[in-house]
């Protein structure tokens, strides 16, 4: 049996692929265990034809369904299978059926990274030029038919007046306000309520008659609705933010994503003027992750320079900071056709180089002090352990006088001990090119606490004297302890040099577990100079 073979795109242009589906012959039995589609090469924008861009759930699961692909047999993981063939139900059902889609599980190779690299960059072309975005939460389950037909019947009415919450560029609604002003709010200030948050006027639009048809039942329907996996993902937040137009599609349901927007809209307002028990009954739509979701969108619609300017990648980062990938790399990437960073886009790299790209483009514009806490958020959310927070140079210049205890200097015996001596200065050198030096201090007393001044003055150099000192420290105190157990042999007297062996063997175990106790300190910092190169 012959297997699938994309053929090549572009990827000096904007060529894509676009899937066509066939409709199943109404008189076969088995029209709904087949699909059969067929991929077609189109350059975005003039000659591209009509086509709707899908944002759907990813599955990681491997595929087990196969469908019929240009004459070939193609697999599909199951949530794929079950998106055709919505999609396919869709054509027969809409009054204007666009013949084309685009899935990107299909449509782009995923076993090519150069393919993906190019595809990932179109994406905020694709999601843009596409006459719609059809936003598919999978099959019906959890009462989901009610949910969808009471979201479609929602009318669209002047509501009132109240005040919303700018953070920044982003838009948070406001329910934190609003629990203020409710009865059964005990504080004035809410928790989560941001320090540099501002009320701004607002007109809402909504239905009316939400607070009386609203009960448990439709209540639930829609709760488990609007919490599926599909909102926790990444990939759909610049899907569903770049798009013109957008319809939800659930089971063989399908309403318009301005119904979402009603609801939140009528929810928010009644707050404000319900009694306690709607506030009680209400507030589960809110804290569901489509909230966020559908709000930031009509942010970006009330401000459309928005999707030409983008935004700081960190500003979209700490927004969506809990939405879910299967590949953490994505926690940027996913994002990036939103924001107005040039970070540059390639599989190739491991998520911490990734993450080191971010951290010298951030750093690079908005300085240590500004970036540190949201670079240090970033390395946590994708699981990087091992990223140290960075420092400033002053910063480093404090910390340098704090590495023997809080207001005692360094015993200065990195140089002294490297060469058995405890009165020289001693270079380093990493490269034929640079050196670092530890110098300019009075000769050692052991036991004297002597300030130690280092040429370059950061931590990174005195990373590379630590460095280049520990093999020298660790070597001599081997050399020493084999002398003396060499001294100390079984059955022959002591040497009469033992006792100086013994005390020499004790200092330099000193100077040794002093130095591992500085290069574990310097472990948890970086400087400006260590993320520059």
């Amino acid at each position: 049996m012959a297997s699938f073979q994309y053929q090549p795109l572009n990827d000096s242009t904007t060529e894509i692929r676009l899937l066509r589906l066939f409709d199943a012959d109404p008189n076969d039995p088995q029209r709904g265990a087949k699909i059969t589609a067929k991929l077609y090469h189109f350059r975005l924008g003039k000659g591209c034809p009509i086509f709707a861009a899908i944002s759907y759930r990813w599955s990681t699961s491997a595929g087990d369904k196969m469908i019929q692909l240009n004459n070939v047999s193609f697999s599909v993981r199951g949530n794929v299978w079950e998106l055709l063939l919505q999609l396919r139900d869709y054509r027969l059902r809409s009054k204007r059926q666009p013949h084309f889609f685009w899935i990107d599980s299909i449509c782009i190779n995923q076993d090519d990274v150069r393919e993906r690299n190019h595809q990932v960059k179109l994406m905020r072309n694709v999601y843009s030029s596409a006459e719609a975005v059809l936003v598919s939460l999978g099959t019906a389950a959890d009462n989901s038919d009610l949910a969808m037909d009471y979201l479609g019947g929602l009318s669209e009415r002047f509501l009132g007046t109240t005040s919303k919450t700018v953070i920044g560029q982003i838009v948070i609604p406001t329910p934190e306000s609003n629990l203020r002003k409710h009865p059964s709010s005990k504080s004035e200030e809410s928790p989560t309520s941001p320090r540099d948050a501002r009320p701004v006027s607002r007109a809402y639009l909504g239905d009316p008659d939400v607070p009386n048809t609203f009960h448990s039942q439709v209540r639930d329907a829609v709760i488990m609705l609007l919490s599926r996996d599909y909102w926790t993902r990444i990939w759909i937040v610049q899907e569903i933010l770049l798009a013109r137009q957008l319809y939800i599609l659930c089971g063989n349901r399908r309403i318009p994503w301005a119904k979402l927007s009603r609801l939140f809209g009528t929810i928010e307002y009644a707050l404000t003027s319900r009694p306690a028990k709607f506030f009680i009954w209400s507030s589960g739509a809110l804290k569901t992750p489509a909230y966020r979701l559908v709000k930031t969108k009509e942010h970006y619609n009330a401000h459309p320079d928005l999707y030409s300017t983008g935004l700081p990648i960190m500003t979209l980062r700490d927004v969506f900071s809990a939405s879910q990938c299967a590949d953490v790399r994505d926690k940027v990437y996913g994002l990036l056709a939103l924001s107005s960073d040039p970070i540059r886009i390639d599989y190739r790299n491991s998520p911490r180089q990734v993450y080191d790209d971010v951290e010298r483009y951030v750093v690079a514009a908005e300085g240590i002090e500004k970036s540190n806490i949201g670079l240090r958020l970033l390395a946590e959310n994708m699981g990087l352990s091992d990223v140290a927070p960075l420092i400033t140079d002053a910063q480093a210049q404090s910390r340098l006088k704090m590495l023997a205890g809080i207001g005692r200097p360094l015993y200065p015996v990195l140089s002294s001990i490297a060469n058995g001596h405890l009165n020289e200065p001693y270079h380093y050198y990493r490269s034929s090119t640079s050196s670092c030096r530890i110098s300019s201090f009075s000769p050692l007393v052991l036991g004297e606490n002597v300030p130690i001044e280092l040429d370059g003055s950061s931590l990174t150099t005195l990373r590379q004297c630590v460095d280049a000192t520990t093999g020298h420290i660790e070597s001599r105190r081997n050399e020493l302890m084999w002398e003396l157990n060499q001294a100390q042999s079984p059955g022959l007297p002591p040497l009469p040099w033992t006792g100086h062996l013994m005390n020499e063997v004790h200092v330099f175990q000193r100077h040794f577990d002093l130095i591992n106790n500085i290069r574990g300190i310097l472990g948890e910092f970086r400087v400006r100079a260590e993320i520059a190169a």
